[in-house]
């Protein structure tokens, strides 16, 4: 699922979703157009703070291990894109080094 969450409510609400689901793996990216909303308090700067349910894989990689039969699936959350706007936005140098660091 995607959406925008401007209020610490709509994402405890998203969290209390992701609970009711019934997915053994629940991973989540931050959007390239989500900024840190000004409503809420600088302990919650960090989504996976808020989402208890779900693994925040922002600029890192996890691998699942799905069936004993199936080779290991191997994802990396990367929320970055040329910049535009806000968000997670980049340009140059930098946006390279971020996608030089994915393995």
């Amino acid at each position: 699922t995607n959406g925008t969450f401007a209020t610490r409510e709509q994402t405890e609400d998203f969290n209390d979703w992701l609970g009711e689901q019934p997915h053994l793996h629940k991973l989540v990216v931050s959007g390239n157009h989500d900024v840190f909303p000004p409503n809420f308090s600088r302990a919650h700067a960090n989504p996976s703070s808020l989402l208890a349910h779900a693994d925040v894989i922002n600029d890192r990689g996890v691998i699942l291990k799905l069936h004993e039969l199936c080779a290991p699936l191997r994802l990396y959350g990367m929320p970055w894109q040329p910049s535009y706007g806000p968000g997670f936005q980049s340009n140059g140098e930098d946006l390279q080094e971020k996608l030089d660091s994915i393995p």
